[in-house]
């Protein structure tokens, strides 16, 4: 699953990269966003599948609780309190925008 971290970043590269204002490639935009899409898709599929389920085995309560706990720090020191919450409704935005 880590290199999945790593072609998603390099998908996302290769988004920017052709959005460059010197020269936008719609095309490799669409195609390089639409395998980014299949990338999360399988990715969120592994983690509810796999990931998820074997926490809940090899974890103990406590240890799951701890976890939890340092996610919710991270979110607040280092993302920001509340920003998931507006991603969500940036996504939604989208959602209606674009997909119709």
């Amino acid at each position: 699953m880590l290199s999945e971290h790593t072609l998603g970043r390099d998908l996302i590269k290769q988004m920017q990269d052709n959005l460059r204002k010197d020269k936008v490639d719609s095309q490799g935009f669409i195609e390089a966003a639409k395998s980014y899409v299949r990338l999360l898709r399988e990715y969120i599929q592994k983690e509810n599948t796999i990931l998820f389920p074997l926490i809940e085995v090899k974890m103990s309560a406590s240890e799951q609780a701890e976890l939890l706990s340092k996610f919710e720090s991270h979110e607040e020191e280092v993302i920001g309190e509340g920003r998931h919450e507006e991603l969500h409704i940036l996504l939604e935005a989208f959602k209606d925008k674009y997909l119709i």
